[in-house]
């Protein structure tokens, strides 16, 4: 391998970038452990992760979040429960103001917003929060937005990038587009 002219030089700063990631990921999910209600084995998070009320944060093994993460409640009662093997990528939002639950080997792409309460007509009102259930094996893609009114997403299901869903999607479901339509269903 060659490295021409000071080649040796550029690769250094992305080595120290990785080690450096390595470190981090480390000590912030130890950070997180501490305070979260429970976290299994083999968790990672990431730096600049916000949770409100960790306490009610249930996070099982194997799961990974990247930065930007923001996990909040306008409830201090909510809970939100995340099985094993989950995965939660980049910049993503997820209120669990009405309790979430999301299954086991879900992927959560880059960008995606869940909300679960709503304030009906009046933006000062109380929260009113509303119970979701994200099923198992779901592949949430990037940029999509998952309403209030979508109460629950099937096992195996599909959500399009940048679909916007405002209805129960059953299970094996392929769901895309403004509004969120179902346009086939898996095998």
């Amino acid at each position: 391998m060659r490295f021409g002219k000071g080649g040796i030089f550029l690769i250094a700063p992305l080595a120290m970038r990785r080690i450096k990631d390595k470190f981090l990921g480390k000590y912030n999910t130890w950070i997180y452990r501490r305070y979260c209600g429970s976290m299994g084995a083999r968790a990672v998070l990431q730096h600049d992760i916000y949770m409100s009320y960790p306490g009610m944060i249930h996070i099982g093994a194997d799961f990974f979040g990247q930065q930007g993460l923001e996990l909040s409640s306008e409830l201090r009662s909510a809970k939100l429960i995340v099985e094993d093997n989950v995965q939660i990528n980049r910049n993503v939002k997820i209120d669990y103001t009405g309790d979430i639950c999301i299954g086991g080997g879900t992927l959560i792409s880059e960008g995606v917003v869940i909300y679960s309460h709503s304030h009906g007509t009046d933006p000062r009102s109380l929260a009113k929060g509303i119970e979701k259930k994200i099923g198992a094996r779901v592949w949430i893609g990037s940029r999509a937005i998952i309403l209030e009114s979508c109460k629950s997403i099937g096992d195996d299901a599909i959500i399009g990038a940048g679909a916007v869903v405002a209805k129960d999607v059953p299970a094996r479901a392929v769901v895309v587009g403004n509004p969120g339509k179902i346009i086939k269903t898996r095998c």
